[in-house]
């Protein structure tokens, strides 16, 4: 059954953990929910719903493009939260730092990150993130 285990990394199985959120029957409650909720999508390689995750203000003609580029070259392994800031359903705002392991060409690779994230008609949007080496 470990093959229905979400990629999210909270051992449930997907269809109770980040499946709803991906096909739109609930909304994330907290920053951290939508970050892990993304990173599931990355693995599904769910452009859509990474697109209409991300903050108004940084969507481009670009993005959805660019999404699924990156999300056809890589295969992502696994993901760690560090930290969550902030974020709740009472806030505006709120900060995730993770690191996912994937790989690009073969190469095992990570991906740390600090994200931003955005409420957006009362609906948590990821805007931006500083990523470190």
């Amino acid at each position: 059954m470990k093959h229905n285990i979400c990629p999210c990394n909270l051992e449930k199985n997907y269809q109770e953990c980040c499946q709803p959120y991906h096909n739109k029957s609930k909304l994330a409650a907290s920053a951290q929910t939508l970050m892990r909720s993304r990173y599931s999508a990355y693995v599904k390689k769910d452009s859509e719903y990474l697109f209409h995750t991300t903050h108004p203000s940084v969507r481009n003609k670009e993005l959805k493009k660019d999404i699924i580029s990156w999300i056809q070259e890589v295969e992502w392994v696994s993901l760690e939260i560090l930290e969550s800031k902030l974020g709740n359903n009472e806030d505006k705002i709120g900060k995730v730092e993770f690191i996912a392991e994937y790989k690009l060409a073969g190469q095992s690779k990570h991906h740390h990150e600090l994200s931003n994230f955005k409420k957006h008609r009362n609906q948590w949007m990821y805007v931006d993130g500083t990523i470190y080496s």
